[in-house]
């Protein structure tokens, strides 16, 4: 079996024109295995998953969220979106009060209607 192993912008490439969630975590798999992960930001991973509308999609995108030390408002607020558009949009609320707590800019108030 030969494996193929794709560079960094090849592997950006393969993402930004991800179809699908099984596409997404083979691409996910290979940035892994490649030891890119370091350096392909997870924000465009987290973001595809949270917002596929499937709930494992949502679930990668928690795993993803929980292993970043700092996460920046761009991916709490793909995070929160993924959630309100889920069938459990309370752990957007959940997001957002943790999300304050650490010290971190409230989202517009755009967004801010979207969990009320």
């Amino acid at each position: 079996m030969k494996i193929l192993v794709l560079e960094h912008s090849s592997l950006l490439a393969l993402l930004e024109s991800c179809k699908s969630l099984k596409q997404a975590l083979q691409i996910h798999g290979q940035i892994v295995h490649s030891g890119l992960n370091h350096h392909i930001s997870s924000s465009q991973l987290i973001s595809f998953f949270a917002l596929s509308g499937c709930k494992n999609g949502l679930f990668h995108s928690q795993i993803l969220f929980s292993q970043i030390d700092n996460p920046n408002i761009f991916i709490w607020n793909t995070l929160m979106r993924g959630y309100s558009r889920s069938d459990s949009p309370q752990e957007a609320l959940v997001l957002y009060t943790s999300m304050l707590s650490k010290g971190i800019e409230s989202p517009n108030n755009f967004y801010l209607s979207i969990c009320s």
